[in-house]
């Protein structure tokens, strides 16, 4: 059965955005391996600092829970002053994703901006880092490369932050876009809008973006459900949450 309505969560570093017609056991099994995923990588890489090795790893676990790999991207974009990294993402975004659901993801950044709420803690506690000097690095190689590597200044009050996200785009079973973003800022994360993250211009370096669209394999991921959701336990209610129609909302676990 599906839901009939668009729903929107947040988890320990990403964005997820279901369209109406999406089932609700899809919508658990989505969230829940997802999540497994995520703290599995994190276990072994640090997604600030080894990015390209956090996301190899995360991809690797994905496709052997069955999950079917359909197409990917991976650009290193200098956004060279060339409007905002939403501006960008964007343009990315609608060559793989519905108009509806980027629309749906661009209101859930929108109403973050007056928000201090449980959501948008977690969410940026879990996808931005201060980094000090000795922790700066060169864009990392891409497999698809876009146009050149822009050189990563320091802000004029020495901060420089890393921001990790991963945005989700599920607008019909059984399919998965997986966006992931890698970037440096300049801009100082203390009191932040969120949607400032999205919406700057003051990316340090290049834009690391890598899109992936999957395809989850039911018959294959039966037999692995119980062990993810056994291995989760109590970090599913804790670190997955609701944002009811676009506000941050009451925190929600799906699964009992």
């Amino acid at each position: 059965m599906s839901n009939g309505t668009q729903r929107n969560y947040v988890n320990a570093g990403g964005l997820y955005f279901f369209g109406e017609q999406v089932p609700t056991t899809f919508e658990e099994d989505v969230l829940a391996c997802n999540l497994y995923l995520q703290l599995a990588a994190s276990v072994r890489h640090d997604k600030f600092n080894e990015a390209s090795e956090w996301r190899h790893m995360y991809l690797s676990a994905m496709s052997k829970s069955g999950f079917g790999v359909l197409r990917r991207d991976v650009q290193s974009i200098p956004l060279d002053g060339q409007g905002t990294l939403w501006n960008r993402v964007e343009q990315e975004l609608s060559k793989w994703v519905s108009s509806a659901l980027v629309q749906q993801a661009q209101n859930t950044f929108t109403s973050f901006a007056d928000s201090d709420g449980e959501a948008l803690a977690l969410l940026k506690s879990r996808t931005t880092r201060p980094l000090s000097t000795d922790q700066i690095k060169e864009p990392e190689p891409a497999r698809i490369e876009t146009g050149h590597s822009l050189p990563i200044p320091v802000g004029e009050s020495g901060s420089l932050s890393a921001v990790s996200l991963q945005l989700a785009f599920i607008d019909r079973a059984p399919a998965i876009t997986l966006v992931f973003l890698s970037f440096k800022t300049i801009s100082p994360l203390a009191n932040l809008p969120f949607p400032h993250l999205i919406y700057q211009e003051q990316v340090a370096g290049n834009l690391e973006l890598t899109k992936v669209t999957v395809e989850l394999q039911e018959h294959f991921y039966k037999r692995l459900r119980k062990g993810v959701l056994k291995k989760l336990g109590s970090r599913f209610a804790e670190q997955v949450i609701e944002v009811e129609h676009g506000q941050p909302g009451a925190q929600t676990c799906l699964i009992p």
